[in-house]
């Protein structure tokens, strides 16, 4: 999972029909689904290798063409086949299984701000590339810059009553998944059963999904920049992107993070037998999973380390791949228990020791 490109090599400065080119090529990742999280790739790529007008003429057109297709075609082929039947055509275009009703204001909203979301994350890595961070310093600037730019847009658009937006967020959400369970109805008695006991706790369910929601889009923040990272040092080795920022298997956390862990686990603690504070708990939460996705990072990085030490195959490399794929869960707790304690027992010995010791 690391390249070791040299990062002397200068930028070559692309023609504006390929900044262009690049550009196009994001927006139709941006509409693949699965490899939607690979949008700032080609952006990253575009604009490190081209002047400022050219870059922001082209990301203009790319909105003005998303623009377009919200407030032009979509709602054109609507009028001639009716809304269910455009939502069929256009499943690909983000926002609208949001948005069922065709309320297509909402749906260019939620298209236009995913999509800008990705381009900021692609101007903030183009930026910090030329620095020299570290792997974990650059994803945690970044990432902690766009949440806090998440709560400033959160401030304005609730006026700062965050109780009654998340309480609306949960009638959507609750609304949306009995739907979801109302279609999904089944003859097969085990599958009713199932269904049955997720109606029964979907309130639970519900309240603490969007609660806990801070750290999904936070940890959705981290594994888009991680993976465009990994990708980009891949596939533009010889152009040096993200030279700067060290092999991946060189990731490697503060120790302090190990006491931020240990003091929130103790106020969890202290919140579940004496203060009984709803609020305490949800931020534990919130940290946690946070701190989960970034010692599984770390516990990925061991594993990367090690099989280029024992020069592992590329049939070898790619097993553990999709194992890691199929046994997700046991795998990734196994990871993140080894990338915690790999903080006390340097387990790849990046840490050189004391002369004398």
């Amino acid at each position: 999972m690391d390249s070791n490109p040299s990062s002397n090599l200068t930028p070559v400065e692309l023609p504006t029909a390929k900044v262009v080119f690049l550009v196009f090529l994001s927006l139709l990742l941006f509409f693949s689904g699965v490899f939607v999280w690979l949008t700032p790739l080609p952006l990253i790529y575009g604009l490190r290798h081209s002047k400022r007008p050219h870059s922001s003429s082209s990301l203009l057109l790319a909105f003005a063409l998303l623009v377009g297709l919200y407030l032009g075609l979509f709602p054109w082929v609507m009028g001639r086949v009716g809304l269910e039947r455009a939502l069929q055509y256009f499943f690909w275009l983000p926002g609208a299984g949001f948005f069922p009703e065709g309320e297509v204001l909402k749906m260019m909203s939620f298209g236009l701000s995913y999509y800008l979301l990705f381009v900021v994350m692609a101007v903030f890595l183009v930026r910090y590339e030329k620095k020299a961070y570290s792997f974990p310093r650059m994803l945690l600037q970044i990432g902690g810059i766009l949440g806090f730019g998440l709560f400033v847009w959160l401030l304005f658009y609730t006026r700062g009553n965050f109780a009654l937006f998340f309480k609306e967020l949960e009638s959507s959400f609750y609304h949306l998944f009995q739907q979801m369970i109302s279609t999904n109805a089944t003859q097969d008695p085990a599958m009713q059963e199932q269904l049955a006991l997720l109606q029964e706790h979907l309130k639970t369910a519900v309240y603490y999904f969007v609660l806990l929601m801070p750290a999904m889009l936070m940890n959705m923040f981290l594994f888009v920049l991680w993976l465009n990272v990994q990708v980009g040092r891949r596939l533009f080795a010889r152009s040096g992107l993200f030279a700067n920022t060290g092999g991946f298997s060189q990731w490697e956390l503060p120790f302090f993070f190990v006491w931020t862990i240990i003091g929130w686990a103790l106020l969890l603690l202290l919140d579940i037998y004496w203060l009984k504070v709803e609020f305490l708990k949800i931020i534990a939460l919130n940290f946690f999973l946070v701190f989960a996705l970034l010692y599984f990072f770390q516990g990925l990085a061991i594993t990367s380390f090690y099989m280029q030490k024992w020069i592992f195959s590329p049939l070898i490399r790619l097993s553990f791949y999709l194992v890691l794929l199929i046994f997700f869960q046991p795998v990734s707790l196994l990871l993140m228990t080894f990338g915690f304690f790999d903080s006390w027992f340097d387990f790849r010995k990046l840490t050189p020791k004391p002369a004398g010791s």
